[in-house]
């Protein structure tokens, strides 16, 4: 917001707001200073969100409070020692991968854990599409900023080898444009009933509550399926695993590890999750096409 307000980016061109407007602009500005209030993004581009300071920090700090259905711990506040142990656990896993010549030299650098690097930040983003109490805050999405931290270069070494897994099987749907090209091609070669109906079925906070073990697992499963050229696949699932032990993170001056699922704000936790569903759950979708399906054929198709 105050991006709209710096004289530099006002050189070539007027303004055109009108005072009152600038002034609104100015008390938001303010205000969010003052920490009073906040101003962020809505979920699915849902336009932007203005809460008060303290019933975001409290929206946040609950969800990071949050348990699963089993009573574990989604999340727990850490240490320095915890992220300082860790650098040297990633360090050594890095080392004898080099050693063993499965990384070069510079993709052994670049993933080691930088002294430098920023902690991944928390945020928020809020699902204003969905039934909420007016004068509440409505449920959240929780994002974790990787950008710039010791675990970015892991991550983005993990994506490059898994992505093309998360896109390959029969069911991946990209986008709505690709669901909607889905969709005519089914009404170009198949004449569907008029009781027709389209069956969505969504899984809850999925990233969040993907089993650590369980997803390692699924990825190494198709890689052992469709080996990586010079790349051992165990390297891939113990980067992995580390990507989801050791992601840390901070917020409002507190340092946080999650222990559940994988963060929404990691390069591979598309693919991972893509990865999950399609070990996991689209056996069941095709066991349900042939029991109701004629011939047993209903176009099934699941996106994360």
């Amino acid at each position: 917001m105050s991006d709209i307000m710096d004289p530099k980016n006002r050189n070539k061109i007027q303004s055109n707001l009108p005072d009152d407007e600038k002034e609104a602009l100015k008390m938001l500005i303010k205000l969010q200073k003052d920490r009073k209030i906040v101003i962020k993004p809505c979920d699915k581009g849902a336009g932007i969100i203005i809460l008060n300071f303290d019933d975001y920090i409290n929206a946040c700090d609950d969800h990071l409070n949050s348990k699963t259905q089993t009573g574990e711990d989604y999340y727990k506040e850490i240490d320095h020692k915890v992220i300082e142990d860790a650098k040297d656990k990633i360090s050594d896993v890095l080392k004898e991968a080099f050693d063993n010549e499965f990384i070069s030299e510079s993709e052994y650098k670049a993933m080691l854990p930088d002294t430098d690097a920023i902690f991944a930040r928390f945020y928020a983003l809020f699902k204003v599409h969905k039934p909420y109490e007016q004068g509440t805050a409505p449920d959240l999405r929780p994002i974790v900023s990787c950008s710039g931290t010791m675990m970015e270069n892991i991550a983005i070494f993990v994506e490059h080898y898994i992505k093309s897994y998360g896109t390959s099987h029969a069911s991946y749907l990209q986008d709505t444009p690709d669901f909607l090209r889905f969709i005519d091609k089914i009404n170009k070669e198949t004449t569907l009933p008029n009781d027709a109906m389209l069956v969505v079925i969504d899984v809850i906070g999925l990233y969040n509550n993907i089993p650590q073990d369980e997803g390692v697992n699924c990825v190494e499963k198709v890689l052992e399926q469709n080996p990586i050229p010079k790349v051992p696949n165990g390297l891939i699932g113990r980067l992995l695993e580390l990507l989801l032990k050791y992601s840390f993170f901070e917020f409002n001056d507190r340092l946080y590890q999650q222990c559940v699922g994988t963060s929404m704000g990691s390069k591979p936790a598309p693919a991972y999750a893509n990865v999950f569903m399609a070990e996991t759950i689209d056996d069941k979708f095709w066991a349900i096409a042939k029991k109701y399906g004629e011939n047993g054929e209903i176009p099934l198709k699941s996106v994360p």
